[in-house]
């Protein structure tokens, strides 16, 4: 479906309340699950080390440290049940094995679309307590959090003050925030390492530019042009 909408194919449009009919394309262009299920969908397709990386790069460093990194488990939007409510779904569940000898860590994202302050406390603190109801046997387990987005213009300061009052309701956490706009730029970096996965990170470049999220290679890595060339030669030159 990526593939048909930034291809501009016509999939017909869909009926959302007082918006009307919406082109599947504005409807991705304003879905928080779209995205995250497009971009992160994709990144698990990597090795485990380079995605470890460029989770531990998004999230400034805030992950720990491996060379050693496999993927054990994914899961979108998993139901679990909270004694004090229904149900909560995080975004993502991760699990990792990680290192030699192994660590054990899983990973809570939490994705919100756009720059706004639309993360909030209440949210995290339920889904770290379902998670802790969810596996209760779990001590061999590091958890950490992962705010992606909905972090306004100074992450850092949000990001501390939602983790205080989270950490205040369920205790120790490893909480850390980052947005769709960091996580770009670690892409673009990996991406252009040209390595055997660099398809996938250029897919999913392509997921957050449809969003907004676009990165223009600075003017020093394009091809010179050799002043002795004909204009009929310029003409045919392409810019990787």
């Amino acid at each position: 479906m990526l593939r048909a909408l930034l291809h501009s194919k016509d999939l017909g449009t869909q009926t959302i309340g007082a918006e009307g009919k919406l082109s599947w394309r504005q409807i991705f262009k304003a879905s928080e699950d779209f995205l995250t299920a497009s971009v992160f969908s994709r990144l698990c397709y990597l090795d485990g080390p380079e995605l470890w990386e460029i989770l531990r790069e998004a999230s400034g460093h805030a992950l720990p440290s491996y060379k050693l990194a496999t993927l054990q488990n994914v899961e979108f939007w998993p139901r679990w049940s909270l004694s004090s409510r229904d149900f909560v779904e995080p975004d993502i569940f991760l699990q990792f094995s990680l290192g030699d000898p192994e660590v054990l860590v899983d990973v809570l994202v939490e994705a919100k679309l756009g720059e706004g302050l639309s993360q909030y406390s209440d949210q995290w603190i339920a889904e770290i307590e379902a998670y802790t109801e969810q596996f209760p046997d779990n001590d061999r387990h590091q958890l950490y959090f992962l705010a992606v987005g909905g972090l306004g213009s100074n992450i850092k300061r949000r990001t501390a003050d939602l983790a205080a009052q989270t950490i205040k309701a369920v205790g120790h956490a490893n909480i850390s925030g980052t947005s769709w706009s960091k996580l770009t730029d670690v892409v673009h970096a990996h991406a252009h390492r040209k390595g055997p996965k660099s398809r996938i990170l250029d897919d999913i470049l392509e997921a957050l530019a449809l969003c907004g999220e676009r990165r223009i290679d600075a003017l020093s890595t394009l091809k010179s042009v050799n002043r002795n060339w004909s204009l009929d030669q310029i003409k045919l030159l392409k810019v990787a």
